[in-house]
């Protein structure tokens, strides 16, 4: 708010003139008081005596003559019109205050109950018929005595309305500004909503809310966003946001350099930038230019910036009534993005009541919506962390479905403030097994139960039946044994997915190696896509039907079903189908890489799911790719190297053959991974058990898992899948597919980096002896890291550079 100070514009040339006019203007204003005096004096003394009323005036022409009679007849008179206009001007507070908590909605309030009470005695007070009789009746004298009581009753009252006004004082004035603030966004919300029903554009009603400029801004910032998506991934949720030791500011804006401008003043004038943190609260169609701005332009001085819409916050919108539990809910879930909301929904479905709670408030009003739309389930909302937890049942659990590394520990932190031995936190995000097991440790000091659990499925599967690997401490699983049995997803021959996998973070590893081969067989998908595409010329509509078809058999599967349903979409914005205008970059959030860093670490081979990665690192790249085609293009290579007259049928049947066969080899890399890691932490993972609670609600199930777990059953130390009997037939009957596919690719100019890395597998596991006695000749030859030889034990080492160089001469 800017405040217009207008100066002397005269300056200093006033003059004589200036100074005759001051004088003359003081000797009028003089006169004028005296007459006034004077005529109120007159009209005092000779008016008749008036009647007193319970209601005595305060203030006006009628109060003046009484106190004019008063000084005249009788000082006691005086002292009690003082006393009672002083009872009155708190009375006049006190309903002040009265009124502005009605219009808080605070009508239950210990406060509003005083407050009334309080009026009513001053009000009260002067009708008392001792008082009524001595003090107020007309005519009479006032009883000296009778005044002391009034007055000392009058001093008790207005001592505690004193301290009344005072202890609610700054708590009322924040409440004033609140439902002010609440007032003026719920406007400006339903102007907004009757702009949308008319048809009106986002853009416009912000070009009404702001300057054109700043509009135009607004507009260029989002389209910079929209552009370069991968430049403005959402950073995520940081610890500093609620430390309560670090200097918290909140900012309402929709304009973007204003808010800029705070900001920068601020840090630029503090001493330790770092320990201030600014909240910004805008409309939602301005969230994303806020963060591309400060993306673009980062606070100096390590200072924190946290934007959200102002629908985040629940205290801004009372449309949701929380509905307290009857009794303490079975169990508690904190963290409600997607899979979050929807496992809870499952959970309330499947009959256990749930308490729910997220730090963005709006999370928790929109869950307890669907949870009355769903069928009014047993879900109650809370949006603080105390009530939360002390809403569940001792022993407490709570599942944190939240981001995983520091909001995980920032989430332990505010919960675990209020939790008491024996409760038990269990975290189902994809969390870094390590990290699992040190909180684990953490929690163990405090007397309270960890879990890491994986959670597989997507948003489908955490509404209607996850797999889910819950692993560490078995004392808490057994806590939650009967809840998971239920929700889990339910397959007819083998039961609930889920299973305690075992000891530490080792249901966080598995599930991470899920990822893995998850990131594997969709890639190997997607090579089966390309080249029946690009080699084949296979139509959209011809892609869906092989799909489909490929469906009912060995490729039955999860994601086989839904790149089938995906070919099948038209595109809702303009001609053909929706896949084609999909932007050729696969994104990723970490489980993919971690599992290869551990492949390498465990120095386990896992070639089909490494180059899965890399092929996402190669799809980033998509500018550089668009400038190299330009430049192998001019030099005579097109996308397709050769155009190869092919039986249409036949390379179908062989693709399909080749994608099995390569997805045996991405199952087996992940399983010898999670055996590995199981050898080395003593964990006892049983392989053939995780085959079985991947059948059914996870990603990467398939109908051939059950012949995996067939597989373990039968030789619970089987070395490879690949050595399997029945899965050692199957490969062999399709090598000949396999390598006329890879060969077919690779002659087209088609990458196949996880086909064709599968077939390298295979080809190196199955071959009893490999070159890699030439490398080690080389080692030894350039470092002295020695070798061992197939005619005899022990380790060698031969100067390999002097019988050269002998040689030589």
């Amino acid at each position: 708010m800017a405040v217009a100070v207008r100066g002397n514009r005269g300056g200093g040339s006033g003059g004589i003139n200036g100074g005759l006019r001051a004088f003359f203007s003081h000797r009028i204003f003089i006169s004028a008081t005296f007459t006034l005096l004077f005529l109120a004096t007159l009209s005092a003394l000779f008016s008749p005596h008036p009647h007193h009323h319970p209601s005595l005036p305060s203030s006006g022409n009628a109060y003046v003559q009484r106190t004019f009679l008063a000084i005249k007849s009788d000082p006691l008179k005086t002292r009690l019109d003082l006393i009672y206009k002083q009872a009155n001007d708190h009375m006049t507070l006190v309903n002040a205050y009265a009124a502005y908590a009605r219009k808080l909605k605070l009508d239950i309030s210990r406060q509003l109950r005083m407050f009334d009470e309080l009026a009513k005695n001053l009000t009260d007070l002067p009708l008392k018929p001792s008082y009524k009789s001595s003090l107020f009746e007309p005519g009479s004298d006032v009883d000296e005595d009778v005044l002391r009581q009034f007055e000392k009753e009058v001093k008790e009252k207005v001592k505690v309305a004193r301290l009344m006004i005072a202890e609610a004082k700054e708590s009322y004035d924040n409440q004033i500004k609140i439902q002010k603030l609440k007032d003026t966004i719920f406007a400006v919300n339903e102007l907004l909503i009757k702009a949308k029903k008319n048809g009106a554009f986002a853009s416009l009603i912000s070009a009404k809310s702001v300057p054109k400029s700043l509009h135009c801004l607004a507009m260029r910032l989002v389209g910079e966003r929209i552009a370069h998506p991968e430049k403005y991934k959402e950073e995520g949720y940081k610890a500093e946001f609620e430390d309560p030791s670090l200097y918290h500011y909140a900012i309402f804006s929709d304009n973007v350099i204003a808010v800029s401008v705070v900001i920068r003043s601020v840090v630029k004038n503090a001493e330790e930038p770092w320990k201030h943190v600014f909240h910004v609260v805008t409309d939602k169609m301005n969230v994303a230019a806020m963060k591309v701005w400060f993306r673009m332009r980062p606070v100096e001085g390590g200072a924190h910036v946290e934007i959200n819409a102002v629908e985040d916050f629940s205290f801004l919108n009372s449309s949701v009534t929380m509905a307290a539990p009857p009794k303490p809910t079975r169990i508690g879930l904190a963290g409600l993005a997607v899979m979050g909301q929807n496992l809870a929904l499952n959970i309330a479905e499947k009959g256990f009541p749930i308490s729910v709670y997220n730090r963005s408030t709006s999370k928790v009003d929109e869950t307890v919506v669907r949870a009355k739309k769903e069928g009014d389930l047993p879900l109650y909302g809370f949006h603080d962390p105390e009530s939360f937890v002390k809403s569940i049942q001792k022993p407490r659990v709570i599942i944190m479905l939240v981001k995983a590394g520091s909001p995980v520990d920032q989430t332990i932190k505010t919960l675990s403030a209020y939790l008491e031995k024996g409760d038990c936190i269990i975290d189902g995000g994809n969390e870094w097994y390590e990290n699992t097991e040190r909180r684990e440790k953490a929690m163990a000091e405090l007397g309270l139960l960890y879990l890491g659990m994986g959670v597989s499925g997507g948003e489908e599967g955490a509404r209607n039946g996850p797999s889910m690997m819950p692993g560490g401490s078995f004392e808490a699983f057994k806590y939650i044994e009967d809840i998971l049995l239920k929700v889990a997803a339910q397959v007819p021959d083998s039961g609930p997915c889920v299973t305690y996998i075992g000891k530490g973070g080792s249901g966080n590893f598995v599930k991470m190696v899920h990822n893995g081969i998850e990131y594997g067989d969709m890639q190997l998908i997607a090579e089966a896509y390309d080249v029946l595409k690009s080699v084949g010329k296979l139509s959209n509509d011809e892609l869906h039907s092989v799909f489909s078809e490929w469906n009912k058999g060995e490729l039955l599967s999860f994601l086989v079903e839904i790149t089938a349903d995906i070919f099948g979409i038209k595109d809702d914005k303009g001609e053909g189908y929706l896949v084609d205008k999909v932007l050729d970059k696969t994104g990723m959030k970490g489980t993919g890489k971690w599992t290869v860093q551990q492949a390498a670490d465990l120095s386990v081979a896992a070639p089909t799911i490494a180059s899965s990665l890399d092929a996402r690192f190669l799809s980033g790249l998509k500018e550089e790719r668009v400038e190299a085609a330009k430049v192998f293009k001019a030099g005579g290579f097109g996308d397709i190297l050769t155009d190869q007259v092919v039986d249409k049928k036949q390379l179908i049947d062989d693709v399909r053959q080749a994608l099995y066969a390569s997805k045996i080899c991405s199952y087996a890399q992940g399983m010898n991974l999670i055996r590995a890691k199981s050898i080395e932490k003593g964990w006892d993972l049983e392989l053939g058990e995780l085959a079985r609670i991947w059948k059914g609600g996870c990603i990467i199930r398939a109908v051939f898992l059950d012949r995996i777990k067939k597989a373990y059953d039968r030789n619970p130390d089987l070395a490879n899948l690949l050595v399997d009997p029945e899965f050692a037939k199957e490969i062999i009957e399709r090598q000949s597919a396999w390598r006329r596919v890879v060969c077919l690719a690779i002659n087209s100019g088609i990458s196949t980096p996880g086909m064709s890395s599968s077939l390298a597998y295979y080809d190196t596991y199955r071959r009893e002896r490999l070159p890699a006695n030439l490398v080690q000749a080389q080692r030894d030859y350039f470092g002295a890291h020695t070798y061992e030889r197939v005619d005899v034990e022990g380790s060698f080492h031969t100067e390999w550079f002097k019988i050269a160089r002998q040689l030589k001469k």
